[in-house]
């Protein structure tokens, strides 16, 4: 929503840094939302992980309330606006994003990937999106549908949404694999791995808001996606050094080039998808933007989990310790990276190597197939073409200056 009221009140070319900003203080709450989270668990009570977001909320509307003043051009009655939404495409779209989300939330957590319970729902989701580009094909001359095809048309636009997938899919890969290693490793309390990826949240911030001025000053938006999953490349060719042993300044360094890279990303790429489409499609193309990210943070941590998952199985069958080839086999080995279980591995030196040297060997895998991942993220920018950024608003929407200049001197 807030992408939205931005795209509506910004022209495309200034629209890198609003929405650096935007996207910013939500990496920024990502990163350092666990530790918070960590905290009323650990001193006050797991619910005010919940009841915090009333008081946050309660903020959020009355500023938007006081000082929100855009443009409502009317658009028939309640009744025609109800009728032009595309009501089948809606719940075809979320029925079968909802099927797959659970698929992936299930894996490996209740159930095995090989389990009929993953694949069943994820198999009907896929489907269902299928299904669900084939309706919106076929009602392409409708203008109010949902995800219209031509969102699409463009290479640029079309590169940018599987850019920002594997962007997204990276970062919460990164953020929650960090944590593995922190906790199961280097064996420290969550609160610890919260103030140890502390680099990643402090850098991102300035790094996209630089990121976002100058696409606004020069309307070149095409260096910084290249410069982001190059650094992304460099990150996770870092961690690949870490090991049981490695110093904790390691760490911290390594998530510089990530901090950069995921700070101009986030900011350059809506204005270089929004640059080929009209001002009608913005609000679709930001909606499908969203949508894309989301799901590549599921995928980050699933696809991740699996992988993880899969290698400390593999290297099981070496473990001679029954006790610990039990607590790690089975899916057991992402919920058992903890400070906690590693503590309670001590009194037997030697099982506390294993499991650090089991849990170092699945992180590379880890970090080799993200870098993969960064790699094809890089080839794609090859595609993307630059496109003249819209220095003017051009919608019928906007800021009421009106009623903006008559709130303000209330």
């Amino acid at each position: 929503m807030s992408s939205l009221i931005m795209c509506d009140i910004v022209p495309v070319r200034e629209r890198g840094l609003y929405n650096g900003f935007i996207n910013v203080a939500w990496t920024v709450a990502t990163v350092i939302g666990p530790s918070v989270g960590g905290a009323f668990t650990q001193h006050v009570s797991w619910r005010w992980m919940f009841w915090i977001n009333l008081p946050a909320s309660a903020i959020a509307i009355a500023i938007a309330v006081r000082y929100l003043r855009v443009k409502h051009p009317s658009q028939g009655t309640v009744r025609q606006r109800l009728a032009s939404i595309d009501w089948y495409g809606g719940i075809l779209f979320t029925g079968s994003t909802t099927s797959v989300l659970l698929a992936i939330s299930w894996a490996d957590s209740r159930y095995e990937w090989s389990s009929w319970r993953v694949l069943l729902p994820l198999l009907l989701g896929f489907l269902g999106i299928v299904g669900f580009v084939v309706f919106e094909a076929a009602n392409k001359s409708r203008d109010d549908a949902l995800m219209p095809l031509r969102i699409f048309a463009s290479r640029t636009s079309a590169t940018i949404f599987a850019l920002t997938f594997l962007q997204a899919m990276l970062l919460y890969w990164l953020i929650y694999f960090l944590g593995v290693y922190s906790q199961g490793v280097l064996a420290v309390s969550p609160m610890r791995a919260a103030v140890l990826a502390l680099p990643t949240s402090i850098l991102t911030a300035p790094a996209g808001i630089l990121a976002g001025v100058i696409v606004a000053k020069t309307g070149q938006y095409r260096f910084f996606h290249f410069a982001g999953f190059g650094l992304l490349m460099i990150g996770f060719g870092l961690l690949l050094l870490l090991d049981a042993s490695s110093p904790i300044s390691y760490l911290l360094g390594f998530q510089i080039p990530f901090a950069l890279g995921f700070g101009v990303l986030l900011t350059s790429c809506l204005p270089a998808a929004l640059a080929s489409l009209s001002e009608d499609d913005v609000a679709v193309a930001v909606g499908f933007t969203t949508s894309t990210r989301n799901f590549g943070y599921m995928w980050g941590v699933a696809i991740a989990a699996a992988i993880f998952e899969d290698r400390v199985e593999s290297l099981s069958d070496s473990i001679s310790d029954t006790s610990l080839k039990q607590a790690l086999s089975h899916g057991q080995a992402y919920s058992s990276a903890t400070k906690a279980f590693m503590d309670s591995l001590r009194e037997s030196p030697q099982a506390l190597a294993v499991a650090k040297d089991v849990f170092v060997s699945s992180l590379l895998r880890v970090w080799q197939v993200a870098l993969a991942f960064a790699a094809a993220g890089f080839l794609l920018c090859f595609i993307v073409r630059t496109l003249p950024l819209r220095k003017t608003l051009q919608t019928k929407y906007g800021v009421d200056s009106t009623r903006a200049g008559n709130s303000s001197s209330t």
